[in-house]
Order: structure tokens, then C-alpha cells, then sequence
């Protein structure tokens, strides 16, 4: 079970290589449980759609309804 803050903004920085694996990934967060959550999650995405050795980001809003 994730804890976090009633509102949460979680900006992820990623690259991929040649196949479209995520070969580099940090999530920037204060909350140590959800970084290594959502960094492990990510490494295990495959998006061959994507250019290899470029920066890409996606920022995830948690909130508590």
C-alpha cells in the first residue's frame, strides 16, 4: 500500500534505448517509498514508439479523494 501526501506531484525524468527499454529513470520525490515504486515500475516498461538517448518526462499527480 502507497503513502503519500494528500496531494503529491511526482515529475519522472526518463530515457530509453535502441528496443525502447527504459534504460534510466529518476523520480523526483521526497517520499523514498514512492520513488523506488515508481522507478521500478518504469523499468520494467517497454516504449519502442520513443527515440533512444533522448530525455523524456511525465509528471504524476497523486491525490487522496
Amino acid at each position: 500500500l502507497m503513502h503519500f501526501n494528500e496531494e503529491e506531484k511526482v515529475n519522472v525524468v526518463f530515457t530509453v534505448n535502441e528496443i525502447g527499454e527504459v534504460n534510466l529513470v529518476v523520480a523526483n520525490t521526497t517520499n523514498e517509498s514512492l520513488k523506488k515504486s515508481i522507478e521500478a515500475q518504469f523499468m520494467k516498461l517497454k516504449l519502442n514508439k520513443l527515440k533512444p538517448n533522448n530525455a523524456y518526462s511525465v509528471v504524476f499527480n497523486f491525490k487522496t479523494i
